[in-house]
């Protein structure tokens, strides 16, 4: 079962992990790897990237109380990153994280 809560400090380096399986196990059929690379680096400022979850705060998608995915909804209506991790993709992660958005949204 998937179940959408919102963002908690502590999240960063698990939704780091889903970004990089996202982008290195799935976007890569569709990029080079130097693009894949520079997208989302190994190598980075884990400090950058918590600030960055933080102002973003997306909702995560878990499984079994493992991050699987996340997506955020910025006020202006926006979304700045949408990831489901590669293990978990074609399994209704991103619907989820969709359907959560799209109710913030309305409200």
């Amino acid at each position: 079962m998937i179940a959408i809560r919102e963002f908690r400090l502590g999240d960063e380096a698990d939704l780091r992990a889903v970004f990089e399986s996202s982008i290195h196990g799935t976007a890569r059929r569709d990029y080079t790897q130097l693009q894949v690379d520079t997208w989302a680096p190994r190598e980075h400022d884990p400090e950058a990237w918590a600030a960055r979850m933080q102002a973003i705060a997306p909702f995560v998608a878990q499984r079994d109380g493992v991050a699987v995915g996340y997506a955020d909804l910025q006020p202006g209506g926006d979304i700045d990153h949408f990831y489901v991790a590669a293990e978990a993709g074609g399994q209704g992660v991103g619907g989820h994280l969709m359907r959560r958005i799209l109710a913030q949204a309305r409200s």
